[in-house]
C-alpha cells in the first residue's frame, strides 16, 4: 500500500505523462512502491544507524535495512546481459 508521498508521486506522474496504458500503469505503480520502500528504509536507517552490534559478541554488521534501498533501485533497472567472453589467442608465425 502506498503512503501519501508515493501516492502523490504516482498521481502526479500519471497526470503529467498522461499514462493510461495498463502495463505502463503497472510500471508506474512499481516505481512508486519502490520509492516508498526506499524512503521508509532511509528513515529506519537514520533512526537506528546503518551498523548493528551483537550484544553478546560485540560483532558489528550492516543493518538488514541497508539492502532495501539497493534492492528497490535494482528492481527498477533493466537487467543487462553480461557481455560474452571471448578468448583471444595470439599466434606467432
Amino acid at each position: 500500500m502506498l503512503g501519501n508521498p508515493p501516492k502523490g508521486l504516482f498521481i502526479e506522474l500519471q497526470t503529467e505523462l498522461r499514462v493510461d496504458d495498463g502495463p505502463l500503469l503497472l510500471l508506474l505503480a512499481a516505481l512508486a512502491e519502490s520509492w516508498d520502500e526506499m524512503v521508509a528504509a532511509g528513515e529506519l536507517l537514520e533512526a537506528e544507524g546503518s551498523v548493528i552490534v551483537n550484544p553478546t559478541t560485540g560483532n558489528r554488521r550492516a543493518h538488514p535495512a541497508v539492502s532495501i534501498p539497493r534492492n528497490a533501485r535494482q528492481s527498477l533497472m533493466p537487467r543487462q546481459e553480461k557481455a560474452p567472453r571471448y578468448t583471444v589467442f595470439l599466434f606467432r608465425a
